[in-house]
């Protein structure tokens, strides 16, 4: 995708609040506004908004290639290159020892773990 053809496109967003997400910031950063026409609060909607559409979507890549299996949408790469999106957990080191705590962050851990690693945009 051209700068040009994703500053002439209709982008379908997904936003908690009112704030940007971390891919569309980076575009803006490098002079790249996107014409967001629709805002959703569910960014497992965004595949089914753009599908058979000339309308685009910023989209997590595991969620892109599961729904161009399933031959929806394509997935193509973006005119810049955007910073990768790092999940992290925090918590206040009073909870460390907590038992539900450390329940939760070694469910986290192991989750995290069975996930390949993912490809770059063809």
């Amino acid at each position: 995708m051209t700068r040009r053809v994703a500053k002439s496109v209709s982008v379908v967003a997904f936003r908690e609040s009112a704030v940007a997400t971390a891919a569309e910031r980076s575009l803006r950063l490098q002079g790249v506004e996107l014409d967001t026409t629709l805002i959703v609060d569910s960014f497992l909607a965004l595949p089914h908004l753009v599908a058979d559409s000339s309308r685009i979507a910023l989209i997590e890549s595991r969620l892109a290639r599961r729904a161009c299996a399933q031959g929806d949408v394509r997935m193509v790469a973006l005119p810049q290159v955007t910073s990768p999106l790092i999940e992290t957990f925090w918590w206040h080191p009073t909870r460390t020892a907590d038992p539900e705590h450390a329940s939760l962050r070694s469910l986290i851990q192991d989750a995290a773990a069975t996930l390949p690693p993912v490809p770059p945009p063809s």
